[in-house]
């Protein structure tokens, strides 16, 4: 039985992934800062401070994990995109993926962001689009990119940088557009969102997850768009939750105001994911928003997202 190591498994997508990987019948091993292991107890868990290099050493050479999955880095909700922090997880992630090859490690998947592109050109192709983020995460994150692609052409470590865009679902911490939209509205509160025509690429987490493991378990190596090529304005989107709810009334558009840095239309080239490597989407973003309402509804007031 293969071993699969997991970092950042108490999180947004790695409690999504964690489902998924466990019935292709890997032996599992996680990392976090919160352990789960009443909810999964089938999941080996490991208390491990990904920043101190002794730590990661000790981890590895004792898991010995032929697969790593690294969702790990600094997202705390309003600092994460200029937080000096993210300087600090390029050096810990890189000291990690050398750690996992040089103790045999056979393929690394890794979370890369579709905030590494240059989004005033809209349309976000792996090859072709710039990567030159107004954000020192999406900066930090190429930065990394280029590290783990460096090491692997002289290393032969296979490696996947999936870049995640934007994704809603189980799990989403409450403060975040969707699932703070969802909230509002299921406790008949007024939701505040912004005039909502940006145009935006959405995916439930669940199909993201489901993306990551699909390309672990691929012959595919290098840089590939973890999106759903559809796009849709933010408001039509949070529209589709008012619409299921019946509580189109309680959204308030224009009652926040657009950033500076805010643009139009960002929108990933999903044709290496589905096209070349046949990846199939399972939700639509009706049904991945009506499928976020009845979770949220078993879990409004429990603390399970992160």
């Amino acid at each position: 039985m293969k071993k699969v190591l997991i970092t950042g498994a108490s999180g947004f997508i790695g409690q999504n992934i964690l489902p998924i990987i466990l019935g292709k019948g890997y032996e599992v091993h996680a990392v976090d800062k919160v352990s789960m292991e009443e909810k999964f107890p089938t999941v080996r868990w490991h208390n491990c401070d990904l920043t101190k290099s002794d730590e990661v050493t000790a981890l590895i050479k004792k898991v010995q994990p032929q697969f790593l999955i690294h969702l790990a880095w600094f997202v705390s909700p309003g600092k994460w995109a200029m937080a000096l922090e993210n300087f600090d997880w390029v050096e810990s992630s890189f000291n990690l993926v050398k750690n996992f090859h040089q103790n045999g490690g056979e393929k690394v998947v890794i979370a890369g962001s579709g905030q590494e592109y240059d989004w005033k050109y809209g349309y976000c192709n792996e090859t072709l689009t710039p990567t030159n983020s107004n954000t020192i995460y999406g900066v930090c994150k190429n930065v990394l990119r280029q590290l783990v692609e460096s090491y692997s052409a002289i290393s032969g470590l296979n490696y996947v940088w999936g870049r995640v865009f934007f994704v809603y679902g189980p799990y989403e911490n409450p403060k975040r557009l969707i699932a703070y939209v969802i909230n509002s509205l299921l406790r008949n509160e007024t939701a505040n969102c912004s005039h909502g025509n940006q145009v935006r690429d959405y995916l439930n987490v669940i199909d993201a997850a489901d993306a990551l493991i699909f390309l672990m378990e691929s012959e595919f190596y290098g840089v590939v768009n973890v999106a759903s090529g559809d796009p849709i304005k933010i408001k039509d989107l949070v529209q589709l939750a008012a619409i299921n709810l019946n509580a189109e009334n309680l959204l308030n558009f224009g009652a926040i105001s657009e950033s500076e840095s805010d643009t139009n239309l960002v929108v990933a080239d999903v044709n290496r994911l589905k096209n070349e490597l046949k990846w199939e989407q399972k939700f639509n973003n009706r049904e991945g928003i009506n499928h976020t309402i009845e979770w949220w509804k078993k879990n409004l007031d429990s603390d399970r997202s992160m």
